[in-house]
């Protein structure tokens, strides 16, 4: 599973299709902070709101950098189906602790909102932050076991694409997701933590660690030869390094904590 991950991940970041797929990034991400409803796909799903932005599909689609049409359509299909559940991860945590959740797919990805006007305790923001990936592990679990019960898929080329396309959002977003880096859920988490145990540096801590394994990451990247991800957790090492420098005034100056 892991050899078959990291091929995965280095042939979806890899240099030779970086041109279409940062242009379509670069394009999305201007259109989508345009983009306020019109055009959405507005659906409701176990009672709760989705909303499907125009651009989540574009993103998808350049993202996947599939010439083979059917190839493309299971892509986007398997990309659709496990961020939607992904994030349904998170609006079951957030319906067991009373809130209201709304579920948007935007260029972005996805991100489930609630209607919440306090702050979450520790274990609250836990269970919510980290429903999302488990949805997601849980989901591969199933796939797995209905792949092995079904035996080897010889001469079914679109099969294997389906199971591998599943296990590597599933498990290989899932795990990425987890990487204590805000805002993903690992960061979120790590976070919570934090806090709950330094409630005054708490904040700050987890900003200089989630700067820090970004910028790791964005080295990875330099090795794997793929420019996306060394700009993607380039940005949201350099976010996170700025909020933390923001925190410094309001701070007590006691360096010998860093």
């Amino acid at each position: 599973m892991e050899q078959a991950f990291s091929q995965a991940f280095s042939q979806a970041f890899s240099l030779p299709d970086f041109n279409h797929r940062m242009l379509g990034v670069a394009v999305t991400a201007v259109l989508d902070a345009l983009d306020q409803g019109p055009g959405a796909w507005h659906f409701r799903l176990f009672g709760t709101e989705v909303r499907v932005q125009p651009w989540f599909w574009l993103t998808i689609i350049f993202a996947g950098g599939r010439d083979d049409a059917r190839a493309a359509l299971i892509w986007i299909a398997v990309c659709f189906v496990s961020i939607l559940l992904h994030e349904f991860g998170h609006v079951g945590a957030m319906r067991l602790v009373g809130e209201r959740p709304e579920v948007v797919l935007s260029a972005y990805g996805g991100l489930t909102r609630s209607n919440r006007l306090t702050m979450r305790s520790t274990a609250t923001q836990l269970l919510v932050s980290l429903a999302g990936p488990a949805a997601g592990f849980c989901f591969a679990a199933l796939i797995l076991a209905v792949d092995r019960a079904a035996g080897a898929h010889a001469g079914a080329p679109y099969i294997n694409l389906l199971f591998h396309d599943l296990m590597y959002v599933n498990v290989g977003w899932g795990l990425v997701n987890l990487l204590p880096i805000y805002p993903l859920d690992g960061g979120q988490s790590t976070r919570a933590l934090l806090e709950h145990y330094n409630p005054q540096q708490g904040k700050r801590r987890s900003l200089l660690l989630s700067a820090i394994t970004a910028a790791v990451v964005a080295v990875v990247g330099v090795f794997l030869s793929s420019i996306f991800v060394v700009i993607l957790f380039g940005v949201l090492g350099a976010a996170s390094a700025q909020e933390f420098e923001k925190l410094r005034p309001t701070l007590k100056r006691d360096y010998r904590h860093f």
